[in-house]
């Protein structure tokens, strides 16, 4: 069975600035679907604007380039239930196994069985 991850925007950053290191290895992962990276538009927007950020040395067409082929190798769900909080995290996000989520995505094109 294929592993399923969802990269936060720091591990997509860290990639693309340190070629060779463990995010890239992670991103690499994704781009060769040695695992099921999964987005949503909300995610693609982030990591978008952050790696645009003028912070940044990243060529514009490289920044569309590396994430034309995430979005490829991705499975793009629409959330449909929006998750701000739980109280097992402290920074917020999500912790453990998200089954109580089961459902709340559907994948681009059609329902998604999690």
């Amino acid at each position: 069975m294929t592993p399923k991850v969802v990269y936060d925007t720091n591990v997509v950053v860290s990639a693309a600035l340190k070629p060779g290191s463990l995010p890239a290895s992670l991103v690499a992962l994704a781009i060769q679907k040695q695992v099921r990276l999964f987005l949503s538009p909300a995610i693609v927007e982030e990591y978008t604007e952050v790696l645009k950020r003028p912070t940044f040395p990243f060529d514009p067409k490289m920044v569309e380039t590396f994430l034309r082929d995430l979005k490829r190798a991705a499975v793009v769900v629409h959330p449909t239930t929006r998750v701000t909080a739980t109280p097992h995290s402290r920074e917020g996000g999500m912790e453990g196994n998200p089954a109580h989520l089961r459902g709340a995505f559907r994948k681009e094109g059609g329902p998604h069985d999690g």
